[in-house]
This record gives C-alpha cells, sequence and structure tokens, in this order.
C-alpha cells in the first residue's frame, strides 16, 4: 500500500497577520510593569530524548542519552526556551528569527538534464574575460565490474553486443584511444519491469557506444579522455569516454557560473565526508582541462556540472518565498512581539530579553530505558522537497519549485512560465499516539549504520520542575507567556529529539505565578511577592483582548491559532503519522519522494 502525505509527520503553521502590541519594549533601567517568576512541572507523555553523546566522536554510530545535571536527568532551560518561543512564534506571526535564507542546490530532473552536453574547460574566466569550454562527443564505457553485455538497435537491426570496459585505476582526463558504433536506441530492462516501452531513443539521434579500448595509439582508433565519476549511485554501471569533435566548437562561461560549480562541488566534498557511502572521484575546483556537463544558451554554457545528472541552483532563494513581513527583525523600534519578548541583536542593535528560564530538574517518574537501542533512521530537513515545504497560494495542488515553475511530473520535470510561490509556514510536528518499543526502532541497524543513532530514551510519565523569570511585562504579554507555556487542553508540546517518530510529547502545568507590580518587592526589606495563580484567566482574557484589538479577529479565529491547534492537539494527528520507509529502499522511502516530485503536501 502506497504511503499516503496525509500522514506525514510534520505541517506548516499557515501565515497570518502579525499580531504586535501598542507599547514598545520597555527600558531596563528601571522596574515597571509586571515582574516575578512562574513555577511549572513538566510531564513527558511519550518516551522522550533532550540527547547528549555519551560516546566518543569518532565512534559510529552516536550513543545518545537524555541530558543529566549530576546523574539525574534534566532538560537544559534553553530548550525549553526553544520549544516555548516557537510556538509564542506562530501564535504571534512573529519573525523567522532563525532562517537560512540562501538560494538552494536541487538535482537537475533528468528529462532537462538530456539537454546538457559534454566538453572541455580550455579557459578559466576572470573579471575582464569569459571562460571557455570546448563541446565533445561522449560514449558508453562499462564500469569494472559492472554487466558489459548490452543489447541496441543499430542499422536498424536489435544486436547484443559487448561494451569495453574501463580498466581498474582508469581516472578521469587519461587519454585512451576507442573503437565503436552509433546505436539508434538501446534496451532498458528496468523501463520493462515497470511496464514502460523497453526502448530508449537518444535525444541526439545516435548512441555512441564503446566496443575496445587501447591505451596507446592504434589505427582505426579515435582518441578520447576517460571521465570517470565513480560508483556514485547504487544502480550506476556505466562510465563515459569524451571524444574531440571535428571542428571544434567552443562556448563561453561566467565567473558566477564557476563559482557556483566550485560551491556545488564543497557541499559534495562535506557530503562524503559525512557519509562516506559514495564515491567522488574528481575533488579539484574547475580548471583548464576539467571534462564537465553544461547546458547551451547561444554561444553561451551554463549549469556547469562534473555529472550528466547534477545538482544546480535555484535563481530565487527561501528568503525571496517567505513575506517580507516575516523577514528577521533589525530595527529596534520596529519589533515583532517575540523579539520583544526574548530580545534581538542585529548587526550593531540589540534588544535585552525580558523573559529567562532555569533547567528543569527531575522530580519523581520511571527514569529513563534499560538499554541502548537503534532508533529509526531521522534524516535531515529537506527543504528542496517543493510539493511539502513551498505553496502555490492560487493552486495549492500545483506544486512549483523556488523559481516559480510548474512540476509537471513525479521525477521533477520543470514547465514555465513562472508564477507565484511562498514558503508554506512554520514547520510543527504532529503527536503521536502511544506505541510499543519496537516500534522506535530501526529493523536494519547495519544496513544503516552509519545513518541512526543509537538511544536510551526517558520513559514515558517522567516529572520535572522549573521556573521561568519575567521583568518588565505588560498583563498582555504575561497572559501571552502563560497561553505559550500552558497551552489550553488537550494541546501539548514536542521537545526534544525525533519528533518524526513521536518522542518527546509533553504537557506543562502550573505550580504557582507570582507577580510583583513595578519594584514593589524592593520597596521594603523582606516584602512577599503576591501569589497571583488564581488570575491566570484574567492575564490570558487580557492577551486574547489586545489581539483582537490588534487584529480585528478573535484569538481563536486567527488562521494560524486554529492551524497551531490542530498539529498540538494529539487527538487531531493523522492515523499512523510517519514518513515512508521500506528496509530495501525500493518501495518506499527515499524512492517515494523521487518519483512523486509533483505531489503536494495536504494542508491542514
Amino acid at each position: 500500500m502506497q504511503w499516503d502525505p496525509a500522514n506525514n509527520p510534520y505541517n506548516f503553521i499557515t501565515f497570518g497577520p502579525p499580531v504586535k502590541f501598542p507599547q514598545g519594549p520597555p527600558s531596563h533601567r528601571r522596574y515597571h510593569g509586571l515582574s516575578g517568576t512562574i513555577e511549572l512541572e513538566l510531564t513527558n507523555e511519550t518516551p522522550m530524548l533532550v540527547a547528549q553523546r555519551v560516546n566518543p566522536p569518532e565512534e559510529i554510530p552516536p550513543r545518545l542519552e537524555n541530558f543529566k545535571i549530576n546523574g539525574q536527568p534534566a532538560i537544559p532551560g534553553t530548550s525549553l526556551k526553544g520549544m516555548v518561543r516557537s510556538v509564542l512564534e506562530a501564535l504571534t506571526n512573529s519573525c523567522f528569527v532563525i532562517f537560512n535564507g540562501e538560494p538552494l542546490d536541487y538535482r537537475l530532473a533528468t528529462q532537462d538534464a538530456l539537454n546538457l552536453r559534454p566538453g572541455r574547460v580550455t579557459r578559466l574566466p576572470t573579471e575582464n574575460q569569459p571562460g571557455q569550454v570546448e563541446e565533445m562527443e561522449r560514449a558508453w564505457i562499462a564500469m569494472p565490474g559492472k554487466p558489459a553485455a548490452l543489447k541496441i538497435r543499430h542499422k536498424g537491426r536489435e544486436k547484443t553486443i559487448t561494451l569495453a570496459s574501463a580498466p581498474t585505476g582508469a581516472r578521469s582526463g587519461q587519454t585512451v584511444w576507442i573503437k565503436g558504433l552509433d546505436a539508434e536506441a538501446y534496451f532498458s530492462p528496468t523501463r520493462q519491469a515497470r511496464g514502460r516501452p523497453p526502448w530508449i531513443k537518444p535525444a541526439t539521434g545516435k548512441f555512441p557506444v564503446v566496443t575496445d579500448i587501447s591505451l596507446s595509439p592504434k589505427k582505426g582508433y579515435l582518441e578520447g579522455v576517460f571521465k570517470i565519476t565513480g560508483q556514485s549511485i547504487d544502480n550506476k554501471k556505466r562510465e563515459r569516454v569524451f571524444a574531440p569533435k571535428n571542428p571544434p566548437v567552443t562556448f563561453e562561461f561566467s565567473l558566477e557560473e564557476m563559482e557556483n560549480y566550485n560551491r556545488i562541488l564543497q557541499g559534495q566534498l562535506a557530503e562524503h565526508d559525512k557519509r562516506g557511502d559514495f564515491e567522488l572521484t574528481e575533488t579539484e575546483p574547475l580548471q583548464v582541462g576539467s571534462l564537465i556537463y553544461f547546458k547551451p544558451q547561444g554561444n553561451r554554457a551554463t549549469l556547469l556540472s562534473r555529472v550528466e545528472i547534477p545538482r544546480t541552483t535555484y535563481r530565487h532563494s527561501r528568503a525571496d518565498r517567505l513575506p517580507s513581513a516575516y523577514h528577521k527583525c533589525t530595527n529596534p523600534e520596529n519589533l515583532c512581539t517575540a523579539c520583544r519578548l526574548f530580545g534581538f541583536i542585529a548587526d550593531l542593535y540589540g534588544a535585552c530579553g525580558r523573559i529567562s528560564f532555569t533547567d528543569a530538574t527531575w522530580q519523581n517518574g520511571p527514569g529513563e530505558l534499560e538499554d541502548f537501542f537503534p532508533l529509526r533512521v531521522l534524516g535531515e530537513p529537506h527543504p528542496t522537497s517543493c510539493n511539502f515545504y513551498l505553496l502555490d497560494p492560487g493552486n495549492p495542488s500545483q506544486v512549483r519549485n523556488y523559481d516559480g515553475l510548474k512540476i509537471t511530473d513525479g521525477r521533477g520535470r520543470t514547465e514555465g512560465p513562472a508564477g507565484q510561490v511562498r514558503l508554506r509556514g512554520r514547520k510543527f510536528y504532529h503527536h503521536h499516539k502511544p506505541k510499543p518499543w519496537p516500534d522506535y526502532r530501526c529493523p536494519d541497524p547495519q544496513k544503516f549504520r552509519r545513518v541512526i543513532n543509537e538511544v536510551r530514551p526517558l520513559k514515558p510519565g517522567n516529572a520535572f520542575t522549573f521556573r521561568v523569570h519575567f521583568r518588565n511585562l505588560s498583563e498582555t504579554e504575561l497572559g501571552l507567556l502563560l497561553y505559550g507555556l500552558l497551552l489550553e487542553e488537550p494541546w501539548r508540546h514536542k521537545l526534544g529529539l525525533a519528533k518524526s517518530l513521536g518522542l518527546g510529547t509533553v504537557k506543562i502545568t502550573c505550580r504557582s505565578l507570582k507577580v510583583s507590580p513595578g519594584g514593589q518587592r524592593y520597596h521594603s526589606y523582606g516584602a512577599q511577592v503576591p501569589d497571583r495563580t488564581m488570575e491566570i484567566s484574567r492575564y490570558l482574557g487580557a492577551m486574547k483582548e489586545a489581539v483582537k484589538a490588534a487584529t480585528g479577529q478573535d484569538f481563536h479565529q486567527l488562521i494560524n491559532v486554529d492551524k497551531l491547534g490542530k498539529i498540538l492537539d494529539p487527538a487531531r494527528a493523522p492515523a499512523a503519522p510517519g514518513y515512508p520507509f521500506d528496509p530495501t529502499g525500493r518501495e518506499e522511502g527515499f524512492a517515494w519522494y523521487a518519483r512523486n516530485k509533483n505531489r503536494a503536501l495536504p494542508e491542514l
């Protein structure tokens, strides 16, 4: 049964109108407004892991257990503060204070990659002169140890040939002499197995294949150079030989194109150092003699890359697709509500926050699991999944990329003209229903050894206490802080690692609220701070009235509050939240995303 995106473990809180209260951030030179302390209790209702590593960094896989103070489970105040701030930002449509707005790299769709041509760099660009690339021909050879038999059509007849194989140790740029023929089509068993027409006709009208290779000049053989990119993907079986065209054809390319090539290469080098499960045979920056692929546009060469199906960069960045009202605050006189409460810093400007969180200390409960176990693969955020992270406001079912182009099929083919597109909103994870421990376990830890964690989470039912100190808040701001901490039944916070698997559902309750108007507690020695726990509803009411005055809508009618309730309410979670997963990686998992690039994430 194919995975349904409605079960995706996260979704996005829709943007609404920014909620700004009339008062500006007050001075810290004196006490005015409300100051005091909220004492709170936090209980984890599902397993929880606010992680710290307990084995050396060089050991694989990492071993993680819950953060501890003096040997007892604890929660850092910074984790609690981040959890609450993210909710308050969503409630008030505050700025995206932590946001990487740079352009993203993405894998070019196979259909679009057919337009790329092979070439060799003959001149590097400078500020005063463009670079130059000489177009070349390309032909297939077999990778060492891979099947070399290939069924082709040649001169209108079907035949099976044996491809020449690259010798072990062959390297890109090595001069060789080749003999071969031009095929008109080739047979793909993979296409046949998927019920598609098995014959593939090259878009160029011919398909050169190499039947013999000589490492020294030989009569009747053409001179060429190896283009060896290695085992970069599991099912790769072929390498290439490039050969000069006669007469030569050249294209010019810009300094920006060279910088993009080198930047993408650096990213691939970093990924190789991290994962190490693929080959990377070409590691040098672009230079004279580099064998590349490029897209011709008139006499210009664009999309310079190492491989036939390359990574390239969107022209528009993530920041371009984030509405300007939610860009990071830069002006201390015009701060969003979250920055006024928690503080901000930008260039030479800054404002001190008025809220601080203590660490949460363990009080009672069953503690942590007795033994470590291999956790299911978590992965990383993939904002290049345009079908999940982006939204066409006029047609939510139409997937567009960061450049606004329609994505027209499951493999990612694009089509113009560009249309409107923006980020979906703020990312939050659904809660999961309670489930047995084996459901959290990776079914094949050896296969995924390099990307899993061994963990020992806290069992459900542990109680922690912590305090939140506040200073110089208005009644409205105190009400907002209390709402962001306590939420409302049956909403719950999410905290710690593995939210996508269902860990980290927590409930917060108030033990006491002590409030001192102005600096009243300092007016006399031994003055007691009044307990206002019974007045929490009054502060919450003041907040909701202020929101209505600022937006013209009741608090619960705001679209962002409505969406937040849908994702923080455990009873409204999807039936089976989780990512597509298949231990073989063939039917679901990453393969689902590769085949369904035009399938939009359902809105909350």
